[in-house]
């Protein structure tokens, strides 16, 4: 069987000057999950902490096969060459209980939503 999440896309939901929110789509655009991502640093960023959020559980080499798609296709695309001084990324299984927003407009997977890796 092909590794269920070496074929991740990313899709970018959201993103303030020291975070970003993507959903991630396996390769039949079903949502697995969430990625959140905070940049931290006083002048430029020095450490990346993140949260993967997977909606089912998975093989400890998938989850380190999406956390090696974050490293090339978002962290290394930061700037060309540069590795963060602390890259920390805290992987948890859980399902969604409720969407809670006070606009017609918000879009709760991301669909069509900025960016796309």
């Amino acid at each position: 069987m092909a590794d269920p999440m070496s074929n991740v896309r990313f899709s970018r939901v959201v993103r303030t000057p020291s975070s970003e929110r993507y959903a991630m789509y396996d390769a039949d655009d079903d949502l697995v999950g969430f990625l959140d991502l905070h940049y931290m640093g006083t002048t430029a960023v020095d450490s990346i902490y993140g949260s993967v959020i997977l909606l089912d559980e998975f093989e400890p080499e998938d989850e380190e096969a999406v956390i090696d798609l974050i490293n090339s296709e978002i962290v290394e695309s930061l700037s060309p060459g540069w590795t963060p001084v602390e890259l920390v990324m805290e992987v948890y299984v859980g399902r969604r209980v409720s969407t809670y927003s006070d606009s017609d407009d918000y879009d709760d997977l991301g669909d069509g939503m900025d960016d796309e890796f």
